[in-house]
C-alpha cells in the first residue's frame, strides 16, 4: 500500500509539478530520466566506492560545460549510499537533506537546489518529492540513472587514457628526432661535470637532512644505502574494517592508482581486494616511502606495528595533499598521534574531495 502512494505521488509530481505553483519544476526530459532509473537492475562489478571513483576521474570528460560544484555534490550523494545497493539493483537513494549536503559541499542551499535540478536535467539523478513538495523523508535522491551510465563513464575515463598514451608515445619519438647536441672544444671534461653534478647532489641530501628537522625519521642516505624493504602490517589478513580502509585508500590516492595493476585496482574499487591486490598496494606504499618520502626502515617498521594499515594511508595523504612541502615532517606528525587510526578515515575523505595529487 505504501509503495503504491509513492508511485502515485511521483505520478502526481512527474506530470503536474511543471504546472502546479509551490512544486519543483520538472525539466523536459524528467520521464526519460526516470526510465533510465527503471532500467538499472545492478551490476556486481560495481559499488559506492567504484562509482565515487569513477564520478571524481571521467564525470568532467563527460560533462565538461557543468560547473566543478555540480561534481562534487555528485560524489557527496554517492559516499552516502549503500555499497551493496549498486550490486543488487535496489533502489539507490541518498536521503541527506538540502542542508546537510550543502554543509559538506561548502555551499549554500540554494546553489543545492539549483545543482540537483541540474544534475537530474543531464540525466545523472532523479529527485524524488512528495505531494507537499518535500523531499527528505520520502524517497530520497535516486541515483540509479548514475548507475545505469557508469559504463559511459568507464569508456570515457579509458578514452581518455589512450589519448594521453598516444601523446606520450608521439613527443617520445619527436625527442628521438632531435639531433644530439656536437660537443665543442669549450666545454669541461665530462668527468669534471660528473664529479662536480655528484657533488652538488651530496650537498642537496646533506642541506635536506640538516633543514628537514626529522632527526628520527629522514633516511640519511647519499649513496650506496640498502633500500629499506616493503612495509607489511602485522596482520597477514586484514579485518573487515582493514579492508574498507585499504579500499578507501585506493578510491582517494592518484598516486597509489598510478602505481597499482589495473586488475588490483578495479578489485579494490570494487571493495573485494584479494590478497595479491593487498600484496600490491603494500608494495606500491614501500616504493614511495623509499623514494618519495625517505624514512628509516626501523622508524617505519615501528610505524606499521603501532598503526598496521592505517600507517600506510598516512603516507598517501602526505604524499597527495595538496599544498604539503615537506611530506616527511608531514608524516612524521601523524605517525605520533594515537588516534590516527579513528583520524585517518576523514583524511582519505578529505584527499577524494581535492580531487588530485602532487607527486
Amino acid at each position: 500500500m505504501h509503495m503504491e502512494q509513492v508511485a502515485a505521488t511521483e505520478t502526481h509530481v512527474g506530470h503536474e509539478a511543471v504546472h502546479a505553483r509551490g512544486f519543483a519544476k520538472r525539466a523536459e526530459n524528467f520521464e526519460s530520466v526516470n526510465m533510465l532509473a527503471e532500467q538499472f537492475e545492478g551490476d556486481p562489478h560495481y559499488a559506492s566506492i567504484r562509482a565515487g571513483s569513477l564520478v571524481g576521474s571521467a564525470f568532467v570528460l563527460v560533462e565538461p560545460d557543468l560547473p566543478g560544484k555540480a561534481e562534487k555534490v555528485l560524489h557527496v550523494l554517492v559516499q552516502h549510499t549503500p555499497r551493496e545497493a549498486w550490486k543488487s539493483g535496489k533502489t539507490i537513494k541518498c536521503t541527506l537533506s538540502n542542508a546537510r549536503i550543502a554543509g559538506l559541499c561548502g555551499l549554500n542551499k540554494r546553489s543545492v537546489v539549483r545543482l540537483l535540478a541540474l544534475l537530474e536535467e543531464r540525466g545523472w539523478l532523479v529527485r524524488r518529492y512528495t505531494r507537499a513538495n518535500q523531499r527528505y523523508g520520502a524517497g530520497g535522491i535516486d541515483l540509479r540513472p548514475l548507475a545505469r551510465r557508469l559504463p559511459e563513464l568507464e569508456a570515457a575515463y579509458a578514452r581518455f587514457n589512450e589519448e594521453l598514451r598516444e601523446e606520450r608515445e608521439r613527443l617520445h619519438e619527436e625527442r628521438l628526432d632531435i639531433p644530439a647536441p656536437v660537443e665543442s672544444a669549450e666545454d669541461p671534461e665530462p668527468g669534471k661535470v660528473t664529479s662536480a653534478s655528484r657533488h652538488d647532489m651530496r650537498d642537496n641530501l646533506n642541506l635536506y637532512n640538516k633543514t628537514s628537522g626529522l632527526t628520527d625519521l629522514v633516511q640519511e642516505q647519499a649513496e650506496g644505502c640498502r633500500p629499506c624493504p616493503p612495509p607489511a602490517p602485522s596482520q597477514t589478513e586484514p579485518l573487515a574494517s582493514d579492508k574498507d580502509l585499504v579500499c578507501l585508500m585506493a578510491e582517494a590516492s592518484p598516486t597509489l592508482q598510478r602505481q597499482l595493476e589495473s586488475a588490483h585496482l578495479e578489485e579494490l574499487l570494487c571493495g573485494e581486494p584479494s590478497h595479491t591486490a593487498l600484496q600490491d598496494v603494500s608494495r606500491s606504499i614501500g616504493w614511495l616511502v623509499r623514494q618519495y618520502v625517505r624514512i628509516r626502515p626501523d622508524a617505519w617498521q615501528k610505524a606499521v606495528e603501532r598503526h598496521g594499515w592505517a600507517a600506510l594511508a598516512a603516507v598517501l595523504v602526505a604524499v597527495d595533499r595538496q599544498g604539503i612541502k615537506n611530506p616527511g615532517a608531514y608524516l612524521f606528525s601523524m605517525l605520533q598521534s594515537s588516534i590516527l587510526r579513528q583520524t585517518i578515515h576523514h583524511n582519505l575523505r578529505s584527499l577524494c574531495r581535492q580531487g588530485g595529487g602532487n607527486a
